[in-house]
Formats: C-alpha cells, sequence, structure tokens
C-alpha cells in the first residue's frame, strides 16, 4: 500500500522500505539487515508489516520452547537426589 496516510502525523504518506530490525530475545540480540516495513516520507514513523511481526513472534516462540524443553530434560528429576541409586538406598 504505497502511499498510506501516516497513521503518527497524520501529514505525510507511508512507503514501502526495507530496515534492519532488532529485537533482544533473551541475553541475545536478534537483527535482520533487510526486514520489510512502512517509513512516513514527513516524520520518519516507521510500521514494520504485521505479517512479518507475526512470522518473527511465532518463530521466537518456537526457539523458546525448544530452549525450554531443553534446559527441563538437563535438571533432575523431583524428589530424586543426582548420584542417588536403588542400591544406595540399603546403606
Amino acid at each position: 500500500m504505497a502511499g498510506d496516510q501516516c497513521e503518527e502525523c497524520l501529514v505525510g504518506r507511508c512507503h514501502p522500505v526495507t530496515l534492519p530490525y532488532l529485537r533482544k530475545f533473551g541475553p541475545h540480540v536478534i537483527v535482520l539487515p533487510n526486514a520489510p516495513a512502512r517509513k512516513c516520507d514527513m516524520c520518519g514513523y516507521i510500521d514494520f508489516q504485521p505479517e512479518f511481526l507475526m512470522t518473527m513472534q511465532v518463530m521466537l516462540e518456537e526457539i523458546a520452547k525448544e530452549q525450554r524443553a531443553r534446559e527441563q530434560r538437563k535438571q533432575p528429576l523431583a524428589g530424586r537426589r543426582p548420584g542417588w541409586t536403588p542400591a544406595g538406598r540399603d546403606r
């Protein structure tokens, strides 16, 4: 939608551009150099495309879910001490 009225200043027109997208993800920063966006020619307001943002959200949620699953596999089961064996119970 090239030339849509800017939602921020209501004067300028927003035009399609590609811009760097930065997002903090835990201790990391994700940088995508060519993210689709719209930019106002008057006030400089930037609006990333909703489809792009939704795709990023889904991808980051999937990565976070996989990371949580990996961390849970590393932790011992509740109620069991590390190194406990049935033979050690008789002592």
